[in-house]
């Protein structure tokens, strides 16, 4: 058997280092995390999409239209107001549907799908996920399960230990001198940022009230990658 030589391991160990960087670049490229950072930049942060936590309307700023249906409506006020796991499931659904044709549909789901999307992305139990259940649901994500994997553009169903919950989409961890991880900074929308806005909030073991113990996390897939059911 032939020995390799010096040059010949250099090569080799160059190409499994481009092979190793081009598979972590595949593993990237499934997730619609870029998109939907894109799509949240796209809202105006001065009030114009106020906090209204109404039961006559799905806390979406604008009408989603699916299948000519429409799948979640809009106050009929034209106020363009907002409460959180309505505008989350509205980046969400905005920005995925940026990806596909208008002849493509979203995994296979029907417009009457969208009615039990919705209940699950709204929460269907107290501590329970929301996105997290929808997209796993309909092949569209992932649930995350450990902190130090949750990237920027991901879901966050918060819970608090007041027994409140909050939908937003992370945008990356707050520490601090000590290195510890103490909260997370998110965009949502909510009474403190007068509607849509960037906010930070802690865990309850540094001052704040998300119970980390209950709160989770989810990651959707983009289009060629959904898992077909």
């Amino acid at each position: 058997m032939k020995k390799l030589t010096i040059t010949s391991l250099i090569v080799l160990t160059a190409a499994l280092t481009l092979l190793a960087c081009k598979k972590e670049i595949i593993q990237e490229n499934i997730y619609l995390n870029e998109t939907i950072l894109q799509t949240l930049e796209t809202y105006e942060r001065d009030g114009r999409y106020p906090y209204s936590w109404t039961n006559d309307y799905d806390g979406v700023s604008q009408d989603l239209n699916y299948q000519s249906c429409t799948i979640a409506n809009a106050k009929s006020d034209s106020s363009h107001s907002t409460f959180c796991c309505g505008i989350t499931l509205e980046v969400y659904f905005k920005s995925i549907m940026s990806t596909l044709n208008e002849s493509e549909n979203l995994n296979g789901i029907k417009a009457k799908d969208f009615d039990k999307f919705i209940r699950k992305w709204f929460v269907l139990e107290a501590n329970g996920d929301g996105p997290g259940l929808a997209l796993k649901a309909y092949g569209l994500g992932k649930s995350i399960d450990k902190m130090k994997d949750v990237l920027p553009g991901d879901f966050v169903q918060i819970w608090r230990t007041n027994g409140s919950g909050h939908s937003v989409i992370f945008i990356e961890w707050l520490t601090n001198d000590d290195s510890d991880t103490t909260g997370m900074k998110y965009w949502s929308t909510q009474t403190s940022t007068h509607g849509v806005n960037y906010n930070n909030e802690y865990f309850k073991d540094f001052g704040g009230k998300i119970d980390k113990n209950v709160t989770h996390y989810s990651r959707a897939f983009k289009p060629k990658y959904f898992i077909k059911k």
